[in-house]
């Protein structure tokens, strides 16, 4: 899955945006507060330390959450001269670094601007991602994410039920953005990304679906929601 993100909606709304002194929202196992929000996606950047989804220009991986398939083990790989390799090239992320082959000399991640990225640890310590959980069956395809709000006593009155909800976005908005800066400039880029801005300002994305809804509304599909219908008692989670 390329980039995705859960949202979930009850009086609040949910944001893009991370409050944990990070440019992009982090990997979360556990939600607490209205501006978190899981997104399964890839980050990478350029050797100056600037994001882009540029296949030509990536230097680090900051951030791989995607879901893997059902049964990833690299153990699988019949061919040992590449197995290392596959890891490598596929393993969830752990933090910034360089998934380069032959593999390259260790340099150390240092940004100024952002230095809580350099103690970003991604995926690591989530067991969803570990083969070390799942050394017989490889990882389970699936990520649990847990909830605890803390709603105040007027959210919790006017509360009916929490739905959470799974979208994919093959296309997320900052690979436009990319491509749109380009279109902009001379270049040999230019004329491919012209075309793209032409594409994507003309796509319909308020087509209905057999169903009579519009399914791709925000460049954006629905792949699962689950909802209760209301909202849980709070208990006290100090000592988990």
């Amino acid at each position: 899955m390329r980039h995705a993100w859960v949202l979930t909606s009850a009086c609040f709304l949910t944001s893009n945006y991370a409050p944990d002194s990070l440019p992009f929202q982090p990997h979360r196992q556990v939600v607490t507060d209205e501006d978190q929000v899981q997104i399964y996606e890839e980050l990478t950047q350029t050797s100056s330390l600037s994001f882009s989804s540029s296949f030509l220009h990536r230097y680090w991986t900051i951030k791989d959450n995607r879901l893997r398939p059902a049964g990833w083990n690299p153990v699988n790989v019949a061919d040992a001269a590449l197995r290392t390799e596959y890891a490598d090239a596929t393993r969830p992320g752990t933090g910034p670094e360089r998934n380069w082959w032959p593999r390259p000399k260790q340099a150390r991640y240092q940004n100024p601007t952002y230095p809580a990225i350099d103690r970003y640890t991604d995926t690591l310590g989530d067991p969803d991602y570990a083969i070390a959980a799942h050394p017989k069956t490889g990882l389970p395809g699936t990520d649990q994410v847990t909830y605890r709000m803390r709603l105040s006593a007027a959210a919790k009155q006017a509360a009916r039920r929490v739905r959470v909800t799974l979208y994919s976005q093959s296309t997320p908005p900052y690979f436009l953005q990319e491509r749109f800066t380009a279109a902009a400039q001379n270049g040999a880029e230019r004329t491919a990304a012209q075309r793209m801005y032409y594409l994507a300002g003309h796509l319909n994305t308020a087509a209905k679906g057999p169903d009579g809804r519009p399914y791709l509304s925000g460049f954006r599909l629905q792949v699962g929601r689950a909802a209760v219908g209301a909202v849980p008692a709070p208990r006290d989670v100090r000592n988990e």
